[in-house]
């Protein structure tokens, strides 16, 4: 057929004529019997030139591909210089056949590619095809390449212009896509750029009835799987083009199935990126929805119904109001006998009285004489409100009833309504003894406003408080106030290591300690967990909040003896000044907190006075945390490596690898701005495992290009939430067969508050890991609360001695306790121990000294890209 090309318009070796430097060949490209015209070099050159504008712009963006120029017959009549790097000089590809250099099974979908190519042109370069075929170096190896053909036509001579890069696993990886989407029940297919198709799952041919050879090569729309209406056509075309656009393209369509069958559809197609940004083919994902639309049709039924339902349901409540309007009318009747009947109180348990005009107690019931005998008085007027004659006045001129006026008489409160009677110029008064309720409501009042574990006020007490103070020092200029924002520090290392019990009288002793640094016009509350707000009224300036302040930190410093634990707490403090700018609660709160986190992130018992660019950092925090939502999808994040050096070679024996944001804006922004964010958002999850892959991935590249360096590990730091993965274990282990590195090159480095959190789980957990020959290592070792009792009950491998600790050494020997006592422990339960925070020689030289193994620090080098770590690899450097 025509479309064989290089079966049928082969070039005839005998009839090539060779004059100087023009090389004249026989080309068969008409039909058997039709004359033979000859082409020069010089023809293909004249044609070139004529869309040189065209090709020189292909050549110039694609200098690093393979680039060729063949004719129509076969014949290679270009090659660029990547050529030479598969073992061909210049010219020995000039004039050859070109089949002869592609594999024999590709042959016919090289055919098949030129086909298209040449039928769907008419203008240079309009239409192209991708083309994935094997071509033979000079070697007489194969190497796979993944290429663009489209057709140069001119109206004597025409060539296909070919644009190829090298593609290793191509076909390996469509017999693994084969293989994984052959299992599913929705139907997948991979399109070239122009709609092709290249590629389709057993779904998809199960559910037309149809094979390969139906839809392979294919422009998708016109294939026998689609209802050929012009609307189903244009809605593929138009999801298609979508995804070349990247723009939304779910749509619903009508396949055919065995018998020409239409089944409904849904059907999305999504473009793959390259690494340049450009598309290299798409993919489509679809499913059948005959049960979605049988659903739809028994949703909109039991729509009906519901709303049948509603309908009757409401005309039956529409008789129960009906109902419940007669029922009042009815009890309001029946009130009104009530008080109709109030004048004949005599068997009424409660207290009633009658006064006349003056205020005169006429009349007594027989349980109010009771109750006055049991309170030994003797006098009726003394259990009435102090206001009796007052209100006695009032109740008749108006004409009205007086409910709830309270009296107290000896512990017990009383409530009394006043009810006139016009025609005889009485008041009828009704009492009841609320003693028990008063006591209940002020009761629930404390406790509706009052912390329930410290017995502080609640942060709506303090909002109260907070507001009252505002509208002061808005009416008086010397009126002033603070508020002080405290948040204790490492109170969560003490839930998880020692319990909730324990962190509960924590807080009870330290709101006791905080309440004895306040004057009585001063509030202190529990804003929540942890934190507590205080409000000092009437302050003179400044330094009156500090030294409030100080006296707090002072206080709070002294340690906790609690159930055999000391505990040493500690506080960060915010203070936020009175301002006329100040109207809402919640402004001056906002600061006092923000000032408070800039106390913390300058260390332990630290407080800080608010400053408005404060407030501006604390802005751009809340657009860092927003930006933080895609990150990981931007590819934004990146894995900076630091050393660890043995002490006693002074080599490199594996690297921490550390994450780091490379904001587009804000640039490299360090792991204590957003890494606290990721943990409470959940997002360290997927993004820890994405630091476990690339770390291992970048061993394994350093291990194969350095084969010298096969000693190297990598250790990685384990969140809480991640230790707390039910399937962390499963995770690990694909992390690992998707490497393909050995697990005893991987350290996890975990806190002391994971070990001490859930022993058995725990326990379970690590040995897990350790069964893989995972490494565990105990990272800032010393400063959380793990016993050291339990610790070799774990499978731990490393002691990594908080950097804490490395600072603060010095010649006194007290400095050096800790650090000698951890490496001893470490020897002693045969672990290895790195020293970590290691800036100076001196430093270096006294855990020498102490016997300890491991060191890292700025010292050897600070934390640093993929490409400075390769270099420092290769210079191998020696620290001494």
């Amino acid at each position: 057929m025509e479309s064989e090309y290089f079966s049928q318009t082969m070039i005839s070796k005998d009839k090539k004529i060779q004059t100087d430097n023009t090389i004249y060949t026989t080309i068969d490209m008409l039909p058997s019997g039709e004359k033979e015209t000859q082409y020069s070099t010089h023809d293909f050159q004249y044609m070139i030139s004529r869309h040189s504008e065209r090709i020189n712009t292909i050549i110039c963006e694609n200098t690093q591909e393979y680039i060729m120029l063949i004719s129509r017959a076969g014949t290679i009549i270009y090659a660029n210089t990547p050529f030479h790097s598969l073992g061909y000089a210049q010219n020995d590809l000039i004039n050859k056949n070109f089949t002869d250099y592609a594999h024999p099974d590709d042959a016919d979908l090289i055919n098949q590619t030129l086909t298209h190519c040449s039928i769907k042109n008419s203008k240079p370069c309009e239409y192209s095809r991708n083309l994935h075929f094997r071509l033979m170096t000079k070697s007489g190896d194969w190497i796979a390449l993944e290429s663009n053909v489209s057709l140069l036509p001119d109206q004597d001579c025409s060539a296909f212009l070919l644009i190829a890069h090298e593609e290793m696993n191509h076909r390996a990886s469509l017999n693994d896509l084969k293989e994984w989407t052959d299992t599913l029940d929705t139907f997948v297919i991979k399109f070239d750029i122009n709609g092709f198709i290249q590629f389709c799952n057993a779904s998809l041919l199960k559910l037309g009835g149809i094979s390969e050879a139906d839809l392979y090569g294919k422009f998708f729309p016109d294939t026998k799987l689609l209802s050929h209406s012009a609307a189903e056509r244009k809605k593929i075309i138009k999801s298609l083009n979508n995804a070349k656009a990247f723009l939304p393209n779910r749509i619903e369509c009508t396949f055919l199935g065995i018998d020409k069958k239409p089944i409904p559809a849904i059907f999305n197609c999504q473009p793959v990126i390259a690494q340049d940004g450009s598309i290299k083919y798409l993919t489509g994902e679809g499913k059948t929805i005959i049960e979605e639309i049988q659903l739809r049709g028994k949703l909109i039924e039991a729509n009906a119904n519901l709303e049948k339902r509603v309908f009757e349901r409401t005309k039956e409540i529409i008789k129960i109001n009906e109902k419940l309007k007669d029922d009042i009318e009815k009890l309001t009747k029946a009130e009104n006998e009530i008080v109709r009947l109030a004048a004949f109180p005599r068997e009424s348990p409660h207290p009633i009285l009658s006064s006349d005009l003056d205020g005169n107690i006429i009349y007594k019931n027989p349980a109010a004489q009771i109750l006055l005998e049991g309170l030994g008085l003797d006098s009726p007027e003394d259990i009435l409100p102090k206001n009796h004659k007052e209100l006695i006045k009032l109740c008749f001129n108006d004409r009205k009833s007086y409910h709830n006026l309270e009296s107290k008489i000896k512990g017990h409160v009383f409530s009394w309504t006043y009810n006139p009677v016009k025609d005889i110029k009485i008041i009828h008064l009704h009492g009841l003894n609320i003693t028990d309720q008063k006591y209940f409501e002020e009761k629930l009042l404390h406790e509706t406003l009052h912390d329930k574990l410290t017995g502080l006020p609640n942060r709506s007490f303090f909002y109260d408080e907070l507001n009252r103070s505002i509208k002061i020092s808005q009416r008086r200029n010397d009126y002033h106030f603070a508020v002080l924002f405290m948040d204790m520090g490492r109170f969560k290392v003490i839930n998880d290591s020692l319990g909730h019990l324990i962190g509960d009288k924590v807080l009870i002793e330290v709101a006791n300690r905080l309440s004895s640094c306040l004057r009585p016009e001063d509030t202190a509350a529990r804003f929540g967990g942890d934190e507590f707000i205080i409000l000092l009224n009437n302050i003179l300036d400044e330094n009156d909040p500090i030294r409030v302040a100080e006296r707090i930190q002072k206080k709070l410093s002294m340690p906790l003896n609690i159930e055999g634990h000391e505990i040493f707490p500690s506080a960060g403090i915010g203070i936020a000044l009175s301002s006329e700018e100040y109207i809402n609660p919640e402004d001056i709160l906002r600061d006092a907190n923000t000032a408070m986190y800039k106390a913390k992130a300058e260390g332990l018992s630290r407080y800080m006075i608010f400053e408005n660019s404060m407030h501006k950092h604390a802005v751009k925090l809340l657009e860092l945390e927003s930006n933080l939502q895609k990150a990981l999808e931007r590819k934004e994040f990146c894995i900076y490596y630091q050393p660890i050096v043995s002490i006693d070679t002074g080599r490199i024996v594996g690297f921490e690898a550390l994450l780091r944001w490379q904001h587009p804006k804000s640039g490299l922004v360090l792991p204590e701005n957003f890494v606290p964010m990721i943990e409470e958002t959940g997002q360290i999850i997927p993004i820890g495992e994405w630091v476990i892959r690339k770390a291992c991935n970048q061993l394994r590249t350093w291990h194969k290009n350095y084969p010298d360096k096969q000693h190297l590990y990598i250790s990685v730091n384990l969140s809480a939430k991640q230790f707390a993965q039910p399937d962390l274990i499963g995770k690990i282990k694909k992390i690992f067969d998707d490497e393909n590195l050995y697990p005893g090159y991987l350290n996890l480095e975990i806190t002391e508050s994971i070990i001490m959190s859930n022993y058995e789980k725990t326990n379970k957990m690590l040995s897990e890991l350790r069964a893989m020959d995972v490494q565990i290592g105990i990272d800032d070792f010393g400063i959380g609360y793990s016993s050291l009792s339990s610790l070799h009950h774990f499978p731990i491998q490393t002691l990594k001695i908080d950097r804490s600790f490395i600072t603060a050494m010095n010649n006194d020997e007290w400095t050096l306790v800790i650090p000698q006592t951890i490496i001893s422990l470490g020897k002693n339960m045969e672990m290895d121990v790195i020293a970590e925070g290691i800036e100076t020689s001196e430093q270096l030289n006294q855990l020498k000294k102490l016997g300890c193994g491991y060191a890292q620090g700025y010292y050897f080098s600070p934390p640093i890209d993929t490409k400075q770590t390769e270099q420092l690899i290769i210079n191998d450097p020696e620290w001494k």
